[in-house]
């Protein structure tokens, strides 16, 4: 198989990514449940089916042991998958590729099912409910064990044994991400990490050597007080800097409790819940101290904004990096996109990771491609499954800046053409490869225990309440909630 750019239409990477980044981005913000009913074709479906081609013929029963009825020899059947691959990413990308799955197993008819990106788990949920089960959804890392646990999903292990699929080739955060009692439920496609993003402008102005990867957390604030200027021009650790009047800030990162993770690991070792997710752990001494550590950049050092400036800074769909609003920012590899876009101030750039410690954390998440266990055409979900973790669908994605690969000898794809950033490897993939997590808490409930973290962080990072306070109040108010979140599973 030899997947080449869609002939009727050339999209750059910079356009499809950002279209992946900031369609998903903005679709995480709805709360609408996705409405019940019959699976039908989309708009995002192909309008034109596989022919009934060759003398293949379905096993009566798939590789997973779910009874299937036997198809006629060239019968073609109908697979049905819930996505959100919409606009420029269908477009530009998915389309092509489910043309090509076509063509390749012309007696499978991929049906696409499109909802918001926030409703696939609850689309699922309803349509398997209802008895009328799609085949093969997509869902992120974060939703995924609320339909593993329940018992939804087919386990692939066989699939996975019966094809000699090579599993060490996946980074193996990506894949526990998708596991629940050792075995795996969904297969990685895509991956999304982090690193620090630097603009090499303000260091090369300031004086001061690039960022080094075996830097310390001492030298991000050293280094992130050097480049925060006020507007006479004083750097953050200068007597008379005015911190009410700040024009460059020297540092942000990115406040969602998931990334914070990656902070509050490496700094102190802080968690947020045991192991066994009973109860949570915000309120113990490593984590304060990581809470109070950051929270002190914006509220004492004054080199990072606060959420209110941030958000300013963000009118008009501005990325502030990609204008020179701060120098140095730890957030999502998908910030790539933003740099790559016409226009934009900051051209001379790069990435580092963060800070190596005995407890450095690499969470990272990504879309996993999964088989219900009421699907009527697993076995066809399993080819299109197993089809976009290829070799050539994963430098497809990678080259034309759709999603970042998902496997080992495919990473390397994901740098765009023009070479930039230079450390990507070293910053994005080496780091999960090294200090991959998985968080574990992502179980049934985490969207309601998510709410009550940011609106306490919310109060710390604004200064108006103290982080040890802020960690005694999660404790307070999670603790019940996390101690029978099993109950409630066990109850529907």
């Amino acid at each position: 198989m030899s997947l080449e750019q869609p002939s009727d239409k050339l999209v750059s990477r910079r356009a499809l990514l950002r279209a992946a980044v900031f369609g998903a981005a903005t679709a995480a913000g709805s709360a609408v449940l996705a409405a019940c009913g019959a699976p039908q074709p989309t708009a995002s479906a192909p309008t034109s089916g596989a022919a009934a081609v060759g003398g293949t013929t379905a096993p009566a029963q798939s590789v997973a042991g779910t009874a299937t009825p036997p198809a006629k020899a060239g019968q073609v059947v109908n697979m049905t998958f819930v996505h959100f691959f919409n606009g420029v990413l269908w477009t530009g990308s998915f389309k092509h590729l489910v043309e090509q799955f076509e063509k390749e197993n012309p007696t499978i008819k991929w049906t696409g099912i499109e909802v918001p990106y926030s409703e696939m788990m609850t689309k699922t949920i309803t349509l398997a409910a209802g008895g009328q089960p799609p085949d093969g959804p997509s869902l992120d890392n974060d939703t995924i064990r609320s339909v593993i646990l329940p018992g939804l999903l087919k386990e692939l292990g066989p699939y996975v044994t019966t094809d000699a699929l090579d599993l060490k080739d996946f980074y193996q955060a990506r894949l526990d991400a998708n596991m629940q009692d050792g075995k795996l439920y969904a297969l990685p496609i895509d991956m999304g990490s982090g690193a620090i993003y630097y603009n090499k402008d303000m260091f090369d102005a300031a004086g001061l050597k690039y960022p080094d990867p075996k830097w310390t957390y001492d030298d991000i604030l050293a280094t992130a007080q050097k480049l925060t200027l006020d507007k006479s021009g004083k750097h953050a650790d200068d007597a008379g800097f005015d911190a009410k009047n700040i024009k460059q800030y020297g540092f942000q990162f990115q406040t969602a409790p998931y990334r914070f993770y990656n902070l509050a690991r490496g700094f102190s070792g802080a968690e947020y819940f045991d192991k066994d997710i009973t109860k949570t752990r915000f309120n113990e001494p490593p984590t304060i101290k990581a809470m109070q550590w950051f929270a002190d950049l914006r509220n004492k050092y004054h080199v990072a904004p606060s959420p209110a400036q941030d958000q300013a800074m963000r009118a008009g769909g501005i990325q502030p990096f990609t204008s020179g609003a701060w120098a140095m920012e730890h957030t999502w590899i998908g910030l790539i996109a933003y740099l790559h876009e016409e226009g934009v101030k900051v051209k001379n750039w790069d990435v580092v990771n963060l800070p190596e410690t005995p407890t450095a954390a690499q969470e990272v998440g990504g879309q996993g491609f999964v088989i219900l266990n009421q699907a009527k055409n697993a076995d066809a979900a399993w080819k299109w499954t197993k089809y976009m973790a290829g070799d050539e669908v994963q430098k497809f994605l990678g080259v034309n800046g759709v999603w970042f690969p998902s496997r080992k000898s495919m990473a390397q794809y994901g740098l765009p053409k023009d070479r930039k950033p230079e450390h990507f490897m070293q910053a994005f993939y080496d780091q999960v490869d090294k200090h991959g997590v998985a968080p574990w808490w992502f179980v049934p409930g985490w969207s309601q225990w998510q709410d009550i973290i940011t609106n306490e962080f919310d109060a710390m990072w604004a200064g108006s309440k103290p982080p040890q306070a802020v960690a005694a109040t999660i404790q307070q108010k999670l603790d019940p909630l996390v101690k029978d979140w099993r109950a409630k599973l066990k109850q529907g």
